[in-house]
């Protein structure tokens, strides 16, 4: 009973609605330290794993930033599916893409996302909802 369950992260080529793919594309580079021309092309080849094997709740901090970011994703069970769906299909994990597109091997297991004043997907103009 002491193993827990893993999780992977996937990135979806679908953007949050509202929001524009040059936005979330600068939004994203940002957030991972990688130049547009990579998170364009993981975009383009998505669905990608951005994180693997990883516990629930850095899963969720991933989903969370690549969602404030503007992008959408997925959190599915490692080496499989989500519930019900197959782990097929995910696409090539973030770090072969990033391998076969000679980024360093330093830069093929980035850093969790932190908040970098990203613009927020609920509000592509950055201002912030009043709640009205």
């Amino acid at each position: 009973m002491g193993e827990k369950q893993k999780y992977d992260v996937v990135l979806l080529r679908e953007l949050v609605p509202g929001m524009d793919r040059g936005k979330v594309e600068q939004n994203l580079a940002t957030a991972f330290g990688l130049e547009i021309s990579v998170i364009s092309e993981l975009l383009s080849r998505a669905p990608t794993r951005v994180k693997r094997d990883t516990d629930a709740a850095t899963a969720n901090q991933y989903a969370e930033a690549l969602r404030q970011a503007g992008a959408q994703s997925e959190i599915r069970l490692a080496g499989g599916g989500t519930g019900g769906e197959s782990g097929a299909g995910a696409g090539p994990a973030l770090e072969e893409v990033l391998r076969n597109m000679g980024v360093p091997a330093w830069a093929v297991e980035p850093a969790p996302p932190v908040d970098r004043g990203l613009v927020p997907a609920s509000e592509p103009d950055g201002t912030k909802s009043s709640g009205s």
